[in-house]
């Protein structure tokens, strides 16, 4: 299974922009994939990690990496999809667990 998750994983980093927006576009039109997920978003010059709905957010950091182990984290001790967004907002990448 951690193999599957980890080609899964190569195979989205390898994609190129046009795909990713492919990909984006199509997790847009069914926003309710992400209605409990962990989210990696930028705020500023910070990255942070919410939880969809919550109010405020559960960590702020300045380097993105750091925001997204901590979204690991908790998105694996609630067994939650982590979605990893870019800078403009939109979805990079989404991982389940």
């Amino acid at each position: 299974m951690q193999q599957m998750q980890k080609n899964k994983r190569q195979a989205t980093k390898q994609k190129t922009d046009q795909a990713l927006r492919a990909t984006d576009r199509e997790r847009s039109s069914r926003p309710e994939l992400l209605d409990h997920a962990v989210h990696v978003l930028p705020d500023g010059d910070e990255w942070i990690v919410k939880t969809a709905h919550a109010k405020q957010a559960a960590n702020r950091y300045q380097v993105k990496e750091e925001a997204i182990e901590r979204g690991k984290e908790i998105a694996i001790n609630i067994g939650e999809q982590l979605a990893i967004h870019k800078q403009s907002g939109q979805i990079q990448d989404v991982l389940s667990y």
